[in-house]
């Protein structure tokens, strides 16, 4: 029961208490009433919460994806870096002191 279905039959059985008088059959029902309303908004409140709980559960899900999926790049970018570092040591160090001499004399202009 939506809150204003709800304050409208209060507000009813409210106003019929105060013409009537008060009489156990409608102090049952506004009771009841408010039992019921009680338990709608328990319900409600559970409902929320689970969702808010899956959302974060979803999120949490999420961010830990995106994290490892970020490491996972890093160390392969890493990877590839220092592959390629070795790569180029090794082809200077095949080329020799000298070879390198002459390269570098080579672009120098005096």
């Amino acid at each position: 029961m939506n809150s204003h279905d709800f304050d409208n039959c209060r507000e009813f059985l409210e106003n019929l208490i105060k013409q009537e008088g008060i009489n156990e059959s409608l102090l049952n029902v506004y009771s009841k009433l408010i039992e019921l309303k009680s338990l709608h908004d328990k319900e409600i409140e559970k409902a929320v919460i689970e969702k808010e709980i899956r959302e974060s559960e979803s999120y949490n899900d999420l961010h830990a994806k995106k994290h490892r999926n970020d490491t996972d790049y890093d160390i392969t970018r890493d990877n590839n870096q220092t592959s390629d570092y070795r790569e180029d040591h090794h082809t200077l160090r095949e080329l020799g002191i000298d070879s390198l001499k002459s390269i570098g004399n080579r672009n120098h202009k005096y």
